[in-house]
């Protein structure tokens, strides 16, 4: 149910540009999975990894994301 939340509410979590390169893989064991599409918005999504964790947690009114791992 989670991982549907996400999934629905992605552009707002990441913001419309950033949501167009990058693709939402899965939530297992509170671990967030996402896939860039080259290793430049990799590297912004690591800036902005822990904002990433804020957001979705505050959607989900739950500490369901505790870390984020991209690849």
């Amino acid at each position: 149910m989670d991982f549907f939340t996400l999934s629905e509410q992605f552009e707002s979590i990441l913001g419309e540009s950033l949501a167009k390169r990058v693709k939402l893989i899965d939530l297992k064991d509170s671990v967030l999975i996402l896939k860039a599409s080259n290793a430049a918005w990799k590297n912004e999504l690591e800036y902005q990894k822990k904002a990433i964790i804020d957001r979705c947690n505050t959607l989900l009114d739950k500490a369901a994301v505790k870390s984020v791992r991209f690849i």
